[in-house]
């Protein structure tokens, strides 16, 4: 009976000690995966930052851009908003998504240039992600305005995590959501140059009393009378 009594004892210690052990094993399990989710949101930041603001600089310096003769100081006389939208799989089509914008970059059209620029480095940017999301969303906003222009980089990524079927019961999702968004301003000298120009040189006349509406009519006519 005594000894019956001891093996119940050494027993009881080993299922607890296995129950212990889970519960820190799973514990730990949290902790890395939560610190490997901060790394990623900090990289996500980056890539969003880092390709927006070299788009800008790129999009800001001509002889970069490659197309210093199809620009003239008046290349941007309307506002315009560009937006592309698309889902992006970092396992499979990162290679394939650089090369179309290698191709874009190439192309003979400057709005396609530009969005093969900043496509281009949002895909060299993501190359770093150390966690393979499930699904990565990018947004890219290009407006062109005839004092600025500006580009805004939303990046959003579905990631799956352990025991996510745990999570699904509470919220139908079994992943979580890591969301970056950077916007930068491209700046040109010429056109800097040209609004400032336009700023001194008619605020002059308008002081001499010439009407603004009459000055606005006369530079839309001699533009479009541009080749």
């Amino acid at each position: 009976m005594k000894s019956y009594f001891r093996g119940v004892v050494k027993g009881s210690y080993t299922v607890e000690a296995a129950i212990i052990f889970s519960f820190i094993f799973m514990v730990l399990i949290t902790l890395i995966f939560a610190s490997l989710l901060i790394c990623e949101k900090v990289i996500l930041n980056k890539a969003a930052a880092i390709s927006a603001s070299r788009s800008a600089a790129i999009l800001s310096n001509t002889k970069l851009l490659g197309t210093a003769d199809d620009y003239s100081l008046y290349n941007r006389l309307n506002s315009s908003t560009k937006t592309i939208e698309y889902c992006l799989d970092i396992s499979t089509e990162l290679a394939s998504s650089l090369d179309k914008a290698s191709k874009m970059k190439s192309s003979a059209n400057l709005s396609d240039k530009k969005q093969g620029v900043i496509q281009y480095e949002v895909s060299k940017q993501l190359a770093g992600c150390i966690i393979k999301p499930k699904r990565t969303f990018i947004k890219i906003k290009h407006y062109e305005g005839f004092f600025n222009e500006n580009i805004t980089i939303s990046i959003r990524q579905e990631i799956s995590i352990p025991l996510g079927f745990v999570k699904r019961w509470f919220d139908g999702k079994d992943t979580v959501t890591l969301e970056a968004q950077y916007e930068a301003s491209a700046v040109e000298a010429s056109e800097y140059i040209r609004n400032m120009d336009i700023v001194f040189e008619y605020s002059k006349r308008i002081k001499e009393g010439i009407n603004p509406s009459e000055i606005l009519n006369s530079i839309k006519g001699n533009l479009g009378k541009q080749p």
